[in-house]
């Protein structure tokens, strides 16, 4: 099933739960209470009654007529309310009737057979829900009062300012009720609720298909930007004018449209520069060969140590490019252990040392922050550090020149400065020192081939070692390399 049904039988469900939950809140809190409301307007209308039972219980004073009459009771029920609002001297004329011996009642709007009353019929089922009790709440006569207080309504009866009992109407059950007002009510509800049913069920298929339509147009274009992707375009952009996650989404597909981009330029870069790398050392090693055994070159010793210097710059090429591969693919693995980072300063500047005195680079060392130092880390691979870092100041330091290490403590920090003199590195070129197969032929002048990896290996070293690296101008003219390691503190001297 498609993304967009999904979003659709979501909200049209969520909008169907809704509906069952207003016809649920609908039914519990106004239909039940509508029993409420129309047992107190009818109480309010027994008025007349409550009249009528006061003239009998004047009478006698007392209740006694309609606790051992109940037929009378029911009697007064009929005869004071069929007639509406009755006057003054018609309760008096029910009161004479009811009270009296002979109650056979010849009002001629009621159907006799006899001496046998044919009372109307009962809409309201008062004789059923009404009932009487005394001051104290006892029960005197009709139905017999619902235990349940909220499902009964009383009102008082007062006798010159005296309570002297209590007309009481019980609500009836909904569940079993008939009553001509509920089943008008009822219909009505049931017609309001199928309005409002029907018109909820069209605006949630509406609002279902325009929300999920409009949920789903980012991911669309997501998904449209994907195939450009695949076939390389990365200049398409992704429009989505939103503020939420997907509009983020979109922001960050175009980032990483623009960085795949990036990162595709400069991969057909390096393929072009190492081929350019790789041509050139090939073609000259060709060359000499082919001079050779055309025989306009002697097969001398010298043109041989020439070759096997040609070879030698391939192979530490070829080796150079590999180390960056294995970096590339988190594949290159160190062996740290604790070690004293003077060490392989030492052993690289010893390895230096002839070249350097050769081209008259003074050097100026101090490593006396080294002394008491541990850190983590692959003792070749950081000889190997060193040693670019030096060999790079010896190929493009003019001479003569000057070489400065310094050491020192930062915090939690063991930082190394490595600078040079002259010729200066430019503005421009310092954020891409690091990159690979960069070289700033221009401004430096270089004294010996380079393939211009040495400071990217260095970069990956010190990534290796939780460390960074930067490079600025240097106080002496030339290029000032900044290294941060962390350290885990002193050696204990033995």
């Amino acid at each position: 099933m498609k993304l967009r049904n999904k979003f659709f039988l979501l909200f049209f469900s969520n909008a169907i739960l809704l509906l069952l939950l207003i016809t649920m809140v609908l039914y519990l809190f106004l239909y039940r209470n509508f029993w409420e409301y129309v047992n107190s307007v009818e109480l309010n209308k027994l008025d007349p009654l409550i009249i009528a039972l006061k003239e009998i219980y004047e009478t006698n004073h007392n209740w006694e007529l309609l606790r051992n009459s109940p037929e009378k009771w029911h009697e007064t029920i009929f005869l004071v309310l069929i007639e509406g609002p009755p006057t003054s001297s018609h309760i008096k004329q029910i009161i004479k009737i009811i009270t009296g011996k002979n109650y056979i009642l010849k009002l001629p709007h009621l159907p006799m057979d006899g001496n046998i009353i044919f009372l109307p019929e009962d809409p309201m089922k008062l004789v059923d829900r009404l009932f009487l009790l005394d001051k104290n709440k006892n029960f005197i006569v009709g139905n017999n009062p619902n235990p349940d207080e909220s499902k009964k309504t009383l009102k008082n009866i007062e006798y010159n300012k005296m309570r002297i009992g209590y007309l009481g109407l019980n609500v009836p059950d909904v569940s079993k009720n008939h009553h001509p007002l509920s089943i008008d009510y009822a219909e009505t509800q049931v017609n309001a609720f199928i309005c409002i049913g029907f018109g909820i069920l069209v605006i949630s298929i509406l609002l279902s298909y325009f929300f999920s339509r409009q949920l789903l147009k980012p991911i669309d274009k997501l998904t449209e930007g994907t195939e450009f992707m695949k076939s390389f375009q990365f200049d398409h952009k992704i429009d989505v004018h939103t503020n939420d996650e997907l509009g983020q989404l979109a922001k960050d597909f175009n980032q990483m449209a623009q960085t795949l981009k990036a990162y595709e330029n400069m991969r057909k870069q390096w393929i072009a520069d190492i081929s350019h790398e790789l041509r050139t050392p090939v073609t000259i090693m060709r060359s000499k060969i082919e001079a050779i055994v055309d025989g306009i070159r002697e097969c001398t010793t010298e043109n041989i140590v020439s070759l096997k210097s040609d070879v030698i710059r391939l192979s530490k090429l070829i080796d150079d490019l590999h180390m960056l591969s294995q970096a590339d693919s988190q594949n290159l693995h160190i062996q740290k252990e604790n070690l004293n980072p003077k060490t392989p300063i030492i052993e690289s500047l010893d390895s230096f040392q002839t070249p350097l005195e050769r081209n008259d680079i003074t050097q100026q060392v101090h490593l006396n922050a080294l002394d008491h130092i541990i850190m983590e880390g692959d003792k070749f691979y950081m000889i190997r550090l060193f040693s670019n870092l030096i060999e790079n100041s010896l190929k493009y330091t003019s001479t003569p020149g000057i070489l400065r290490i310094q050491t020192s403590i930062h915090k939690s920090k063991l930082r190394i400065d490595i600078e040079d003199s002259i010729p200066g590195v430019p503005d421009e070129s310092l954020s891409r020192l690091f990159d690979r197969l960069y070289r700033v032929d221009q401004s430096r002048n270089r004294k010996s081939g380079s393939s211009g990896l040495g400071l990217s290996i260095c970069k990956e070293i010190v990534k290796m070692h939780n460390g960074s690296i930067i490079a600025s101008h240097s106080k002496l003219g030339g290029l000032h390399i900044q290294i941060d390691f962390p350290i885990k503190g002193a050696r204990n001297e033995t």
